[in-house]
């Protein structure tokens, strides 16, 4: 490993803005649903600081909505940028 990347964390992201709701953690309405011997991440997130630019993704998503968020209903997923997913483009000035 080398100097570089033994210091240089990778740029991440947190994932849990969501339309109508902003960041409200305990009204989460993207699912994390059981796909093979994984999850599958459904839904949309909004505001996603370093998105397009970002090395990882921390999202989170609802696995049992009946046991609430408290009851362990809710997870963060780690999500690589080698996995598939949408891309937004980068804001290139303010005016």
């Amino acid at each position: 490993m080398s100097l570089k990347s033994a210091m240089l964390c990778p740029a991440t992201s947190a994932a849990t803005s969501e339309p109508g709701f902003a960041s409200d953690s305990f009204a989460v309405r993207v699912r994390a649903e059981p796909a093979g011997s994984g999850r599958r991440i459904n839904g949309t997130k909004t505001f996603v600081p370093n998105g397009p630019v970002g090395d990882l993704a921390i999202v989170l998503a609802v696995m049992d909505a009946k046991k609430g968020f408290y009851g362990g209903g809710n997870a963060s997923f780690k999500v690589g940028s080698g996995l598939e997913r949408d891309t937004t483009p980068r804001l290139t000035s303010l005016k």
